[in-house]
């Protein structure tokens, strides 16, 4: 009796397991060109010449095209990092997914302000940031 309750209690993890629903984003979702409508960094919302200043275009081919740069992409889990091209000498951004459905995009990275691209007023250089980024879909 004892052999058969632990033989059925293995069974019902087992398949517990096997049919748990994915909690990871599909890339699927990411796939489109995409306006940016708000920027935060460490939770202040930038200006409007800042918010809506980015165009991200992520492709099928994972190929990615941010402003003026370009390279491919990598999805692991709920993580996207956008690579440039060797020649660009840019270095690779992780980001975090914090939402994706059809029409919104919502990504969050933790740089410096060099790595990022952009001079923040109060921030230095070399000083580590959060920066969230809103995008909708363009049509």
């Amino acid at each position: 009796m004892k052999t058969i309750r632990t033989i059925v209690l293995m069974s019902l993890a087992i398949v517990m397991i096997c049919c748990k629903e994915d909690d990871h984003l599909e890339s699927t979702l990411l796939i489109g060109d995409w306006q940016s409508e708000e920027i935060y960094v460490n939770g202040k919302l930038q200006d409007a010449w800042i918010n809506n200043s980015t165009i991200l275009s992520i492709r099928v081919d994972q190929t990615y095209y941010k402003n003026y740069t370009s390279g491919s992409w990598l999805m692991q889990e709920d993580n996207i990092t956008l690579i440039p091209r060797a020649d660009l000498s840019i270095k690779s951004h992780q980001y975090k997914v914090i939402e994706a459905s059809n029409d919104l995009l919502m990504l969050e990275t933790t740089l410096t302000e060099g790595d990022y691209g952009r001079d923040f007023d109060q921030v230095e250089t070399d000083e580590q940031i959060t920066v969230r980024e809103k995008f909708r879909r363009k049509n």
